[in-house]
């Protein structure tokens, strides 16, 4: 027997509101990103139906939860809802029907009654609403201004779909329609909230990393991005490109008064990512500045920034506080991998220059070697997002424990314990390694999966077979539970 099927009716918001050119050409897109989603969560035997201000998904009933959760991260969908589809002929089939389906639904409760028609019909909306109003009223109380349940009914010809349940969407504009640009981004919450909000606006997006330091920060930004790009990018194909900016920031820090360091370091990154933006073909960089929120970023000290960006600079955040960000990256996902992340700045200045006279930066600025900075940009590491952790970070990583492996508990805390590992806090723990075997592997556990990976990484270079469980203490201890 084949399985049911189930249909997600699709709104579509701002998109509608575009000239019909415009329109059929964002729908397109959406229709593409929509598909891609699809797919990369594994939905099959799926449908797709384009009824111009409404779009239909037909899933199999078993695929019916993760469809809805996919959808929901698809920019330039306003909301959806699952819906039941009737055929009917006259008004009187909508209201059996109505009561078939909503009868226990708002028995006991209160309810109101919402149509909306599209097409020519003999009867009006409002028709509708009381006929069906009427019915369920053998249930339910009609309360117009706050029901419990509000029924819905869209009829569109002689097709007729019932809901009780609105899904919000992402909104926005279908990504990839208006164009690309290169994300600055640290791992931090704000560049990949600022990431985000251009993604709604229809951005398809690169991203780069001015690497302070080493493996460490490329593992801890790579984790932010890809949990971002793996929830909504669908549709796109980012590339991550990795600058290592350690040779630029030493020779800054010898050349350069302190209370400046940050401001040029700064100025130096928006050189490079123009420089970097002009060779990929992308006409303008993204960052996650917020005004007021570091020395940096204060008014003043952001124009003389503006000065070095030699292309566009889009800045989503500008307005937003630090709480309206951090609520941000929960909603979107990053914001435990955001919290995972260590802070990287070699240059922490104790009086940082908070209104910088642009001269004055400019004539520090002149006293450094320029060919690091263009050395550092040709040398750059470059790759596609969605490519396997292991061929970039090198072998570290595992995501379970090896046979005949011996786990090693690095934490701070060992609350709770891990069954059968050994407890090595890692402030202890370089001065423990002469007690390790070197003919057996180890697996090394953090809270986070980001202190192990570090020393995991130093172990290999001392000729251990030595690994870095991903994700964690908090993964291993659930999937232990649950075994």
């Amino acid at each position: 027997m084949a399985e049911e099927r189930r249909t997600l009716l699709i709104r579509l918001g701002e998109l509608t509101l575009k000239s019909k050119r415009v329109r059929q050409r964002f729908t397109l897109r959406l229709l593409q990103n929509l598909k891609a989603a699809l797919d990369a969560e594994g939905i099959r035997d799926y449908r797709v139906i384009n009824e111009w201000s409404r779009l239909f998904v037909e899933v199999p009933e078993g695929q019916e939860k993760e469809a809805r959760e996919v959808l929901r991260r698809v920019f330039g969908i306003a909301s959806l809802s699952p819906v039941e589809v009737m055929y009917f002929r006259t008004i009187r089939d909508l209201e059996n029907f109505a009561e078939q389906m909503y009868a226990l639904l708002v028995d006991g409760r209160t309810f109101a009654v919402r149509v909306k028609r599209v097409g020519r019909h003999p009867f009006r909306s409002i028709d509708v609403e009381r006929l069906v109003g009427g019915r369920l009223a053998r249930y339910g109380t009609v309360d117009l201004e706050n029901p419990e349940v509000l029924v819905e009914i869209e009829i569109r010809e002689h097709q007729a779909f019932f809901f009780v349940e609105r899904i919000a969407g992402p909104g926005g504009l279908p990504l990839g329609t208006e164009g690309k640009a290169l994300a600055l981004v640290s791992g931090g919450f704000d560049s990949a909230v600022a990431a985000w909000l251009m993604m709604k606006r229809g951005v398809a997006l690169d991203f780069v990393l001015f690497n302070l330091g080493g493996p460490l920060h490329l593992k801890g930004t790579l984790d932010v991005v890809q949990t971002l790009c793996r929830r909504w990018c669908y549709g796109t194909d980012p590339v991550f490109h990795e600058v290592d900016f350690r040779a630029v920031v030493q020779d800054l820090h010898t050349r350069v008064k302190e209370n400046y360091w940050n401001l040029i370091l700064k100025r130096l990154m928006y050189r490079a990512a123009a420089r970097l933006a002009r060779e990929i073909g992308v006409p303008a960089v993204v960052t996650g500045e917020s005004i007021g929120q570091v020395s940096s970023q204060t008014f003043v000290n952001l124009t003389v920034l503006e000065e070095a960006a030699e292309v566009p600079v889009f800045r989503p955040l500008l307005t937003y506080d630090k709480q309206e960000i951090i609520d941000l990256a929960r909603r979107i996902g990053t914001y435990e991998v955001s919290a995972a992340v260590a802070e990287y700045c070699q240059l922490v200045a104790r009086h940082p220059v908070t209104r910088a006279n642009p001269q004055r930066v400019r004539e520090l600025e002149e006293r450094l070697n320029p060919e690091l900075l263009a050395r550092a940009v040709k040398e750059r590491r470059s790759f596609p997002l969605r490519a396997a952790p292991a061929e970039v970070l090198g072998n570290v990583e595992v995501d379970t424990v090896p046979e005949g492996a011996v786990i090693l508990d690095v934490r701070r805390r060992a609350d709770p314990p891990i069954p059968g590992a050994r407890r090595i806090p890692a402030d202890r723990f370089r001065e423990a390694v002469a007690t390790l075997d070197p003919s057996v592997p180890y697996v090394l556990v953090c809270e986070s999966g980001y202190r192990s990976f570090e020393l995991a990484r130093d172990l290999q270079q001392k000729g251990f077979r030595a690994y870095s469980l991903k994700g964690g203490a908090r993964w291993l201890l659930k999937h232990m539970s649950s075994a």
